[in-house]
């Protein structure tokens, strides 16, 4: 699954993206640490966000996801 943003990755990235020194504009994709993935984040590297979750090491089914 190459777009999975788990809830902690993103609660870690909009503190980083509020504390961010660094003002102006960037595109940030909210994804969390996948073996593949559509988007680059690479630009963005002044954040500091470092995700965690990896879709490949969950389950298959959507249990897994908060409702």
């Amino acid at each position: 699954m190459a777009i999975l943003l788990s809830f902690d990755d993103f609660t870690n990235l909009a503190k980083r993206v509020i504390a961010a020194d660094r003002v102006g504009f960037a595109v940030v994709y909210g994804i969390s640490n996948n073996k593949k993935t559509w988007w680059n984040n690479s630009l963005t590297s002044y954040l500091g966000d470092n995700p965690k979750a990896v879709s490949s090491n969950l389950p298959t089914t959507r249990r897994w996801l908060r409702t």
